[in-house]
Parts: C-alpha cells; structure tokens; sequence
C-alpha cells in the first residue's frame, strides 16, 4: 500500500509533491503507521501531513471489497430469482400445453419408464383399456393389459429401442 500511495503521489507532480516520512517519533512507534508524509503544492510548502494507519486501510479497504462483493452478490442472485421466475412461468406454460394434449388427443399417446411401466397415458388410451382415469393405468405393464405373447413382443420392442436409442417404425 505503502508503493501505491507514493506512486499515486508521484504521478501528480503538477498538483501534489511528496516528501519522506519525518522521523515518526514516539507518536508513531508502535501505532501501525503504514504511510506517513507531507503533502505539499508543487514546489511550495507543505500543506498537509498524511499519516495512515494500517487498521484504518485494512478496515476500509476490507469495507470496500466487502460492500463490492454483496452488490455483486445482490445484482446476481436478483438475476437468478428472475430467471427462476421466467422458467417456472415457461414450466407452467408447458405443462398447461401438455395437459391440454394429453385430455383431448384422439390419439394413444404414453410414457413408459426402463422397465416399461405406464408412468402417464392420455385419456383416450385410458379408455381404450377400459379406464375411468389415466392414473389407473400408471405402475401398470403390457403384461397387465395385454396376452403373454403380445406382452413379450412389446417388452422386446421397448428395451431394443432402450438399448439402441433408434424407433421402431411402420410396426
């Protein structure tokens, strides 16, 4: 601190001149001056004396960066908290289009996990399995609702699709 004040000093000669630390004395032994000088006008006599203490910098510089910090802080999570609030809203949104096909769909539409189990199916596939409520049909596996064989070949189906990532099409 104590190069960047003298630098800092030294670079405005036009305005500001600075002489040596006078002897500090008994006032200064022992108080954790960091800085001590004269500040004078260029060429002229001097105006001021600049005695900083190491406590006073340590305090404001830590001040400082402390209040840097939580505006930067504060700035940030204002962003996530809107950003949060924009996804949830676009969440909602998705969902509300979801729902809306999955209850008027004339189509069978469905989502199996890995082991391919019914985890949500729309309305009309519900009540082609003779359903009241697609919850009904959530746990449940073709083996539930279909013959063995076509059971099997559905299972096979689903987990070769799994295990290849590439559809069965025209099936």
């Amino acid at each position: 601190i104590i190069t960047h004040v003298s630098r800092w000093l030294q670079q405005r000669p036009g305005r500001l001149a600075y002489g040596p630390p006078a002897a500090a004395g008994a006032a200064g032994a022992g108080a954790g001056l960091l800085f001590q000088g004269a500040l004078a006008a260029a060429g002229g006599p001097p105006v001021a004396w600049v005695q900083v203490g190491f406590a006073g910098v340590l305090a404001a510089a830590v001040a400082g960066l402390a209040m840097r910090l939580y505006r930067e802080l504060m700035g940030h999570l204002v962003t996530q908290s809107e950003e949060r609030l924009r996804l949830s809203d676009q969440l909602a949104q998705e969902r509300l289009l979801m729902r809306a096909l999955m209850d008027h769909s004339p189509d069978h539409i469905y989502f199996k996990d890995r082991d391919s189990r019914f985890v949500r199916i729309n309305r009309s596939h519900a009540a082609s399995f003779g359903f009241a409520d697609p919850s009904e049909a959530v746990g449940k596996t073709d083996f539930d609702l279909f013959g063995p064989e076509h059971a099997r070949q559905a299972f096979a189906d689903e987990q070769e699709i799994l295990r290849t990532g590439q559809p069965l099409l025209n099936q």
